[in-house]
């Protein structure tokens, strides 16, 4: 993602992996074991440059907002404060 390279994945219940990667945003999320639907995917990306453009630079954005060293930090810091605040 820091590269701004979208992704291309597939769901697997429990991973966070459609949370990460949002289908049709920042790449394309397929569901698991069903390769003509992941080779389908890898095809329509391949075939559309402009959608390929957009995936990357929303991938690149995504990557600022939730997944830098400082945000993941910041996140952390905020949810402990948020849990003390609880007790």
């Amino acid at each position: 993602m820091s590269f701004g390279r979208l992704i291309v994945a597939t769901i697997i219940d429990g991973l966070g992996v459609d949370w990460v990667n949002k289908d049709k945003i920042s790449g394309v999320n397929t569901e698991i074991k069903n390769l003509q639907v992941l080779a389908c995917a890898f095809s329509d990306i391949s075939n559309d440059k402009i959608k390929y453009e957009e995936y990357c630079m929303n991938v690149k954005v995504r990557f600022q907002f939730f997944f830098t060293r400082e945000n993941m930090v910041n996140n952390i810091i905020h949810l402990y404060k948020e849990v003390l605040l609880l007790y």
